[in-house]
């Protein structure tokens, strides 16, 4: 018995054979031929059906396989973690929110540290969590991210390039001139660490997820301050290319308009999105033009960027400042191990059913091309 997908391609034949014959001999189609067409037009319809239905079915399937697999890791999980299981829901629910995390469980064994705090690694001084605030948008969904397996990244960064008139036939070949700096980026470790009680998980297993929630939230937060950090840097260095503007809050439209004609006109591209601090936002939102309306939409419940950019908000932005990017600009870098989640006890904690949750990577955050990033600094 033939497949359809068989069947198809006879058909399929078939109808070819049919015409081939009708425009060698140069006629007009017989009423035999018809109806052998129609026939063979409603088999191929009739294929294309059984093999539509054919993969969604096996769509379903592989979903159904992805859920006994998701089964067997909460299994395995429970009997890592005993009498844990609201816990290990709420994490697993937080993780999902960032489908690009690789999520890992080591075994479980005792460690201390400051909990309920963002921390970070010892090596590398001076990086410090972003301020409280609109933390649900991770800004390392916003740049190009590279996992990597080595805690030491070699990466460059990429001045302007200049390119010269083509030459005639036989002439010298110009060379594009600009400037590549190679840098040895180290990863630096975040980590956030929360406490849960026993009665706690028995008594109110719905606030955990709320837990968890928030310790994702804060990682979240670290992160963002990594990637803005970076920004600054790029932006305030000796031969730094990031374009700079500056002036009044009610000239924020000009600003942006100014900043996308520059990158249409430097760099060939438009830029992917707007990132500004919420209180920002909030202000813009607010203007008026001269008659009397708003610029924006004040009844939409998403504030929308001005011309069409990505609205992206994130209390890692300094207030008053803005900044017009491509996505392309900066590098997330996440070590291959990925989001670890440990779970274990501090100090007398086992006696007083306590256990303590740690969440822990190692990121890092670099501007590849500066000339890809407008600041804006909004005046009074």
């Amino acid at each position: 018995m033939m497949s359809p997908k068989e069947r198809r391609e006879a058909a399929i034949k078939r109808l070819k054979e049919i015409a081939e014959v009708v425009k060698t001999k140069g006629r007009s189609f017989t009423d035999d031929e018809r109806s052998e067409m129609d026939g063979l037009f409603a088999e191929v319809k009739e294929c294309d059906d059984l093999l539509a239905k054919g993969a969604r079915d096996s769509e379903l399937m592989k979903q159904l396989g992805g859920i006994a697999e998701a089964n067997n890791r909460a299994v395995e999980q429970e009997r890592r973690f005993p009498n844990m299981a609201g816990a290990k829901n709420a994490l697993v629910s937080a993780m999902l929110t960032k489908e690009n995390r690789m999520v890992s469980f080591p075994s479980v064994k005792a460690f201390t540290g400051a909990v309920g705090t963002v921390v970070t690694d010892h090596d590398a001084p001076g990086v410090t969590p972003a301020p409280a605030g609109s933390a649900a948008v991770a800004l390392r969904d916003r740049v190009h991210e590279v996992i990597t397996g080595s805690p030491l990244v070699r990466t460059y960064a990429l001045s302007a390039l200049t390119g010269t008139a083509p030459v005639d036939e036989g002439g010298v070949k110009p060379s594009l001139t600009g400037e590549f700096a190679g840098v040895d980026l180290r990863l630096q470790k975040l980590a956030n660490s929360y406490p849960v009680t026993l009665e706690f998980e028995q008594d109110a297993p719905q606030l955990l997820v709320e837990v968890a929630r928030q310790a994702q939230l804060d990682m979240i937060r670290a992160e963002n301050g990594l990637i803005l950090g970076a920004m600054e840097t790029a932006a305030s260095g000796e031969k730094s290319s990031v374009k700079e503007l500056s002036g009044a809050a009610s000239t924020v439209f000009e600003m942006v308009g100014e900043a996308i004609a520059e990158f249409n006109s430097n760099n060939g591209t438009n830029p992917d999105w707007l990132l500004a601090n919420p209180a920002d936002i909030a202000a813009v939102r607010a203007l008026k033009d001269g008659n009397g309306g708003y610029y924006l939409d004040p009844f939409s419940a998403d504030a929308t960027a001005p011309y069409g950019l990505e609205l992206v908000q994130s209390s890692a932005v300094p207030a008053h400042q803005m900044w017009v990017g491509v996505q392309s600009a900066i590098t997330f870098y996440s070590h291959v191990s990925g989001l670890i989640v440990k779970a274990g006890t501090v100090g007398d904690q086992f006696v007083r059913n306590v256990t303590t949750f740690l969440m822990e990577e190692r990121v890092g955050a670099f501007v590849n091309q500066p000339l890809n990033l407008t600041r804006i600094t909004l005046t009074a």
